[in-house]
């Protein structure tokens, strides 16, 4: 009888398999984004394609030029100039000449959110970039696509060929100096919300509706806007301040889920609202 049911058992697996393969094969199946296991520190990880997190020794080991990725996609960053590493909560320095970059790979995205918790040390340049994704890795200047900090740093965005609609709106939500703010933008096909939660724990969002175009990207910059036309511009455009954690998911991300996480993070920031 034992034999009969292990028989019974391999035979039942190699027609699953063989099932899914013939359905890959005539139908470009395509396997979904392998979720991150959820935590306590991050209760989204569902379409969640980067995910650096200084508080997390998983991510940042405490030295080192790498800055790994803990979602499933493997776009573990690199440091240029690497910035200074501190504690309590973990957290990065980054100044004029320091950013971190991604490996190159092809990233399509229809929707996303930008997520980044960042305590600017002073009042950033217009365009400061925060999480960029450019469409070429030769010449970043073409196109791109991200989250960055505009005039008395506003949470800000840019959208691919959209252009001027996005990179010149104003959501008139300011992170201020010295304090830890998570931010966001969430971007759908019919408009984008950007939020800002605060360390007096309050969360404030403004819209933008705006049509957006699908983009294609090939490396995420982390504080940095990659722009090549000049380099003391590019300098300018780098963030100044600390950056503990950067997220980007390829949905577009609710108000209930930006509440959600930052309840879930807050805490490490010192947080108790």
């Amino acid at each position: 009888m034992k034999k009969l049911f292990t028989i019974l058992f391999i035979l039942l697996a190699f027609n699953s398999n063989a099932q899914r393969t013939m359905f890959s094969r005539q139908n470009n199946y395509v396997l979904p984004i392998a979720s991150a296991a959820t935590s306590d520190d991050n209760p989204i990880t569902n379409n969640l394609i980067l995910y650096l997190d200084a508080t997390s020794s998983t991510s940042y080991i405490g030295s080192g030029s790498i800055w790994n990725d803990l979602s499933t996609q493997n776009n573990n960053a690199t440091f240029t100039s690497e910035p200074t590493y501190s504690t309590n909560p973990g957290r990065f320095t980054f100044s004029s000449a320091s950013y971190a970059s991604t490996i190159s790979t092809t990233i399509n995205l229809t929707t996303a959110t930008f997520i980044a918790w960042i305590k600017p040390s002073q009042t950033q340049t217009n365009y400061t970039g925060i999480i960029y994704l450019p469409i070429s890795p030769t010449d970043p200047s073409y196109y791109r696509s991200g989250m960055q900090l505009r005039t008395n740093n506003s949470v800000g965005y840019n959208w691919g060929s959209n252009g001027a609609s996005t990179y010149n709106w104003d959501s008139q939500l300011y992170a201020i100096n010295n304090q830890w703010s998570m931010i966001a933008i969430s971007v759908s096909a019919n408009a984008t919300v950007a939020y800002l939660c605060k360390e007096d724990g309050t969360i404030t969002s403004a819209t933008n509706n705006d049509t957006q175009a699908p983009i294609a990207g090939q490396k995420f910059y982390i504080g940095r806007d990659p722009i090549l036309y000049s380099s003391t511009e590019a300098d300018l455009r780098t963030f100044k301040g600390n950056i503990s954690k950067a997220l980007v998911y390829s949905t577009a991300l609710t108000l209930s889920d930006i509440t959600l996480i930052f309840n879930a993070q807050k805490a490490k920031y010192g947080i108790i609202n």
